[in-house]
């Protein structure tokens, strides 16, 4: 049984569209990051309040062995401990308010209480698990019929956008993953970089049934040609397949992040796919020379940013060019004769060679090869930066992260959490690494606590004014697998340059 799934963005999925290409650059001898201006912050051992409360299931009985964390969403915790016997727990937490989530084997959350943590220990809700007693499953089908897509990550999402239950497709496309019966907030299909570019396809309110259920889903396709443009008009030839039968497809070109003197986005109109889903044409229009995108937006309200159902896939870039300008002629003298050497001088001395200076030999130096993650290959920012990074070295989630464009004293991409109620991320690497240091810059119009989190290290901890940027030195002396990062003001501080050792 073959399902459209339309789409419409969680609240913390970007409407940009979604690729991940990745490498790290590398570079040799640490420190690597050179100091900003702002002054290096004090590390300092932070006094933490403990949450306390219990894990129970449906019947309230207790649970052992949940682990119980700090925004645990896609089941990855910044920091964590096990429930106890009688299912109940302590777990530290910088003051605030914080989300708590429980992750057994079997069971699925499907509320997540919100605890303002102050003074020496604060009483949360229990946290209730449900026992997961359906299996949901099915083919990732490429939008031509050419056959499956593997790689693709299909999600379910509590009601504010944040990621539930998570599955990849396999190399057949083949995705499974277990659940609790009931209608969730909204189902995700994307797929990132590839042949399918970049996009979501969400939609909303999405039921699963007890029992094992079979949903095939669909990723669509999309391509243009006429880049470079030399002389406006342009000419634009789009194509696309997997799209829904009869919904309409709005087309805006969207001018890509960092140009200097940007101009104005240039919506092309509209194109409905015939009845297999397919969408062909040709579009002439003015265009000012820049780099843009083109969006394709199924949408019954064009371009509308929050629209209740639709789907956006993007593709680009697509370059105008200015017009060369044209050199004026220069006349060119011609020479009236030209002069015929008699002969040619012969040195009367040889030149001796000059003697190779040979140093003393000295002990190698070890230099340690330090890798520094910028986000500056990634195309474009402004998106929720999803699934591994760079490589398989990092991986980021689905949903927690956002990749953003260049923001205040930052000059290229950077990150930030994705959403505007999240205070809390984190990051597991493949290997365990040592992170040394990040720039962090405050964007917000107040002060922000910076707290880096890593399993055996002491808690780092600085705080920056508002619009302050600095160099965040961990003095760490061991490896982390996951990276625990919080700001008190939430997507307002973003990060970048990360330094870190294999």
């Amino acid at each position: 049984m073959a399902y459209w799934i339309r789409t419409a963005p969680a609240a913390t999925l970007a409407l940009a569209g979604l690729v991940v290409a990745s490498w790290l650059v590398l570079v040799s001898a640490a420190p690597v990051l050179a100091q900003t201006s702002s002054p290096t912050p004090t590390q300092t051992q932070v006094s933490r309040v403990l949450v306390e409360g219990r894990v129970v299931d449906a019947a309230g009985l207790p649970l052992a062995g949940a682990l119980v964390g700090v925004n645990v969403f896609a089941q990855i915790p910044t920091t964590g401990v096990q429930s106890g016997a009688d299912g109940s727990y302590s777990l530290p937490v910088l003051v605030g308010s914080r989300v708590i989530q429980a992750v057994l084997a079997g069971y699925t959350q499907l509320t997540v209480p919100t605890v303002n943590a102050s003074g020496t220990t604060t009483s949360a809700p229990d946290l209730v698990l449900y026992t997961n007693d359906a299996t949901v499953s099915g083919t990732v089908h490429d939008g031509s019929g050419g056959g499956s897509v593997s790689g693709a990550l299909v999600v379910l999402g509590y009601e504010d956008g944040s990621d539930l239950v998570e599955a990849w497709s396999d190399a057949n496309g083949v995705y499974k993953f277990a659940a609790v019966s009931g209608t969730y907030a909204t189902v995700a299909l994307a797929q990132f970089g590839g042949a399918y570019q970049e996009r979501t396809r969400v939609t909303r309110p999405y039921s699963v049934t007890a029992g094992s259920t079979t949903v095939d889903l669909v990723l669509p396709r999309l391509s243009i040609s006429g880049s470079p443009c030399m002389t406006s008009p342009c000419q634009m030839t789009i194509s696309g397949d997997g799209y829904v039968p009869g919904e309409p497809v709005s087309l805006l070109l969207l001018v890509q992040s960092g140009q200097v003197n940007p101009p104005a986005n240039i919506a092309l109109g509209q194109t409905v796919p015939d009845s297999l889903g397919q969408i062909a044409g040709s579009w002439s229009f003015a265009a000012s020379p820049a780099s843009y995108q083109l969006q394709a937006v199924e949408d019954t309200v064009p371009y509308t940013p929050n629209p209740p159902d639709m789907a956006i896939i993007s593709v680009g870039p697509y370059v105008v060019q200015a017009p060369a300008a044209t050199p004026s002629p220069t006349s060119t003298a011609v020479p009236t004769s030209t002069a015929t050497p008699t002969g040619t001088a012969t040195p009367s001395s040889t030149p001796t060679s000059t003697p190779t200076y040979t140093p003393t030999a000295t002990s190698t130096p070890v230099t340690v090869s330090t890798q520094i993650i910028t986000f500056d290959d990634l195309s474009n920012p402004n998106r929720p930066l999803v699934g591994a990074y760079p490589g398989a070295g990092i991986d980021w989630g689905a949903g927690a992260w956002y990749l953003s464009g260049p923001t205040g004293q930052f000059a290229t991409n950077s990150i930030s959490f994705n959403g505007a109620g999240r205070t809390s991320a984190a990051l597991r690497f493949s290997t365990p690494r040592r992170v040394i240091q990040m720039d962090v810059f405050n964007g917000g119009k107040k002060s922000s606590t910076i707290s880096l989190s890593c399993p055996g290290q002491p808690i780092v901890q600085a705080s920056l004014a508002a619009n302050q940027l600095l160099t965040l030195i961990t003095n760490w002396t061991g490896t982390c697998s996951t990276l625990g990062i919080e700001s008190t003001n939430g997507s307002d501080t973003n990060f970048d340059s990360f330094g870190v050792i294999s």
